[in-house]
């Protein structure tokens, strides 16, 4: 009986042996992803809201900061944005390229940063990371993992027919939405997007989501309104696709 108590308390011991050095690796992983990763992100913002962005390597080897075309919307009348970096310093940058049908945006990129690699493999099984500024608060990193494939719509209020890229609807004068609401029209939009159940929160819109590897996944660009945190990512095929001519 002793002896078997014995062979028990060793199994027991290798167990939580196991289970303690798999955590801590685990923490120092996601701290390496957080240096590593957060080192090329930047936020995005011109004092009407904003979000973040992150230096990516286009296909050319040239860098720039990829972030979402709904956060470049805080850009001034000269097609500014302001970029501030994770040293806290502010960089004026000029928006290259908007890209509608993903909602995505290409900016002038700080001087000094490599950028991010675009992943080859696209493992929908493995696990994935968002880093980015939530509420344009400090840099955080969560985790979760791809639950699938989804098309949502976001629609936007008072957007001439001509800014529209998906599906133009005009309010009627004698309507109560335009009489009380000053809605004039509707553009809605359609996105294929993958879904994850990583935490995402409002301002983490153009955080890169990585692998393992910290390659780049996709882009945040939505939260989802039927669950508490999830979120929507722009697939990296769109990315690529955004991004070949650069």
């Amino acid at each position: 009986m002793l002896k078997l108590l014995g062979s028990s308390l060793k199994w027991l011991s290798l167990s939580l042996l196991v289970l303690f050095i798999s955590v801590n690796a685990n923490r120092l992983h996601e701290s390496y992803l957080l240096d590593y990763i957060g080192n090329q992100v930047v936020m995005v913002t011109n004092g009407n809201g904003g979000g973040t962005g992150f230096h990516v390597e286009a296909p050319s080897g040239d860098v720039y900061i990829l972030s979402n075309r709904h956060v470049c919307a805080v850009k001034d009348d000269n097609n500014f944005v302001t970029i501030i970096t994770q040293d806290g310093r502010s960089h004026k940058k000029k928006v290259i390229k908007e890209y509608k049908k993903h909602d995505l945006c290409l900016i002038e990129p700080v001087r000094g940063y490599s950028g991010l690699e675009l992943t080859e493999q696209n493992d929908l099984h493995s696990k994935l990371y968002i880093v980015g500024h939530p509420g344009l608060r400090p840099l955080t990193l969560s985790s979760g993992h791809y639950i699938g494939d989804d098309t949502i719509s976001i629609s936007s209020p008072n957007v001439e027919k001509k800014n529209c890229n998906g599906k133009f609807e005009k309010i009627p004068e004698n309507s109560l939405e335009y009489f009380f609401f000053g809605l004039q029209s509707i553009c809605v939009n359609y996105f294929d997007s993958y879904m994850t159940d990583a935490p995402v929160y409002g301002g983490n819109s153009g955080s890169p989501m990585v692998d393992a590897r910290g390659n780049v996944w996709g882009v945040v660009f939505a939260k989802s309104m039927n669950a508490v945190h999830n979120g929507y990512i722009v697939p990296i095929d769109f990315v690529k696709d955004f991004l070949k001519k650069y």
